[in-house]
């Protein structure tokens, strides 16, 4: 008993000896801010009237400043984009909506340099349910005029308008994960 006592605490000793310190966290280097544009639409876009697959053309209003993988001076050049989804507003409070993609835009020198409308708040809009406020619902007997309500409107339908700011991203550089979108304010749509 005693020398399979010693024996452990030899064998600690030994091991607390060989104790190495781990190594360094490394951090991965950070991801560079990927160069945007906002644009304007050249003509409304409405999802009353709008079909999935229809061309739109928009203006680049102003950019950030160019960058090795994206050269191209592109400050008032036209670029274009389609119409990939549209939702009719309808009866029951369905609101319209609209799915934006955009294509490219026409550089200075000719070029065609790729752009995406920035996912976080430029290629989904969506109009109003107009439903009754959901209070309404908790008040005995009125609860049955707001559900009637709410079953038998319409939603609205939602308008792109040329005088609404939406951002791209020039380049490919964000789907090969080689930047990174700066966060910005929501979309302004009319609705």
């Amino acid at each position: 008993m005693l020398g399979a006592l010693l024996v452990s605490m030899l064998t600690l000793a030994a091991s607390a000896g060989a104790y190495t310190a781990p190594a360094p966290v490394t951090t991965p280097p950070p991801v560079p801010p990927c160069r945007t544009a906002h644009v304007f639409v050249a003509a409304p876009l409405d999802s009353g009237s709008a079909k999935p697959g229809q061309v739109f053309k928009f203006t680049v209003a102003d950019a950030d400043a160019a960058t090795p993988a994206s050269p191209a001076a592109i400050v008032g050049a036209q670029g274009y984009g389609i119409v990939s989804v549209v939702r009719h507003a309808r009866g029951g409070g369905v609101s319209g909506a609209l799915v934006l993609e955009s294509r490219f835009v026409v550089a200075a020198d000719g070029s065609h340099v790729p752009a995406s409308f920035v996912h976080t708040d430029s290629g989904f809009v969506e109009g109003k349910s107009n439903d009754a406020p959901g209070a309404l619902n908790w008040i005995p007997y009125v609860s049955l005029f707001s559900h009637g309500y709410n079953a038998l409107h319409k939603g609205s339908d939602v308008t792109i308008a040329p005088s609404d700011r939406l951002r791209i991203v020039v380049g490919d550089d964000s789907i090969m994960g080689g930047c990174q979108v700066k966060e910005e304010e929501q979309v302004q749509a009319s609705r």
